[in-house]
């Protein structure tokens, strides 16, 4: 495809009608300032403008302020469409103008009246701009770098060596890397690495099942003895959301060098549970 559309650009310092010939544009606002021009006070920058603002007219800045209010600085990161409507005219000319339909930030159309002529106004509507696509952010790429390795994880859980291959330096800075951007597939392959096995316990008391959540220390207690064993990431996670100030406080300070001893996929997941029960406690007022 040849684009036609750049060779008619009319040379200004600010976005005009003809800069739509070629059909309506859909802008994301960056920066609202006060140009001071009696004509023209406000310039709108976009994403994208290449230095030509957008300039509304003054019914296109009463369409802006019935729909997003008055400050201005509130605009930025908002939506909208602009399109040029060849009937607005200057002089007693049809000469096109640019105007506004759809907006972000309303769930229904908008309807205001609006100064047609002198003695006549008539009714103006907006409608709703529905939300940009969230950004991929390389999501997609790095989804593709782990489905091979999930169907290779997939195989070794199947013969009892899931635990060994997850160790691998690549396997381990990929499961970093998604337990950071992509928290549905780190779970997924979370699902197929088996609890690391309990070390250290007195044989009278029996083997617990092998998803049991590392012991909580008692109040008052030093769980310190528990450092030779290795923390089963998901059990922790459980556990964690059980203690008291008293007890999480207790349980950070003779587990740190377990967490730190995890595979770095695994030590995000750890924090992160200590940060909400420490929240969750807050709000409880402990």
């Amino acid at each position: 495809m040849t684009d036609m559309s750049q060779t008619i650009a009319p040379k200004s310092d600010q976005l005009n009608a003809d800069d739509l010939i070629s059909g309506p544009r859909t802008i994301e606002v960056t920066k609202v300032a006060l140009s001071g021009s009696a004509e023209q006070p406000v310039a709108i920058g976009f994403k994208g403008d290449n230095g030509k603002p957008f300039k509304p007219c003054k019914s296109m800045r009463r369409v802006m302020v019935r729909v997003w209010g008055t400050d201005g600085n509130a605009y930025v990161g908002r939506r909208m469409t602009i399109y040029r409507d060849d009937s607005v005219t200057w002089g007693g000319q049809a000469v096109g103008g640019i105007r506004i339909s759809h907006m972000s930030g309303i769930s229904q159309p908008v309807t205001m009246a609006l100064t047609a002529t002198q003695k006549q106004r008539k009714p103006y509507t907006v409608k709703p701009l529905a939300d940009a696509p969230a950004a991929d952010n390389g999501l997609a790429e790095l989804r593709a770098r782990a489905r091979p390795v999930y169907a290779e994880l997939k195989k070794a859980a199947q013969v009892g060596t899931a635990r060994d291959f997850v160790m691998r330096a690549d396997v381990d800075d990929l499961l970093q890397e998604l337990s950071e951007r992509d928290a549905e597939t780190y779970a997924a392959f979370s699902k197929l690495i088996p609890a690391e096995p309990n070390s250290g316990r007195d044989p009278e008391q029996g083997t617990p099942p092998a998803d049991a959540p590392p012991e909580a220390p008692r109040e008052g207690t030093d769980s310190a003895a528990t450092e030779e064993t290795t923390l089963d990431p998901r059990a922790t996670v459980k556990m964690i959301a059980t203690l008291n100030a008293e007890q999480l406080a207790a349980w950070k300070r003779a587990n740190e060098g377990r967490i730190q001893a995890l595979p770095k996929s695994a030590q995000p997941m750890i924090r992160a549970a200590i940060n909400d029960r420490e929240f969750a406690l807050k709000g409880e007022g402990q």
